[in-house]
């Protein structure tokens, strides 16, 4: 059975915020204090400005509806909801 193309997004982003979760710390090593942007999986982008990770996946022709964008504090950093 074919997944309905709403399903099939839903799915990345699942895999997208599986990835962040699963190496969080990693991330925070490498990407501290920046926005990362993640698609299928991987990093795409990442940039310490919001608007400045945008216009980079933008200038690369990202297509935005899967990517998943989080900031990323450096160990340390409280952040609070």
């Amino acid at each position: 059975m074919q997944e309905s193309g709403e399903l099939q997004l839903i799915r990345k982003m699942e895999k997208n915020d599986r990835i962040i979760r699963s190496h969080y710390e990693r991330l925070r090593q490498n990407y501290g204090n920046q926005y990362v942007a993640i698609d299928n999986g991987k990093v795409v982008g990442h940039n310490s400005t919001l608007s400045g990770l945008m216009a980079a996946l933008k200038a690369k022709n990202t297509e935005l509806t899967t990517v998943l964008v989080q900031f990323i504090p450096r160990k340390g950093t409280d952040i609070l909801y």
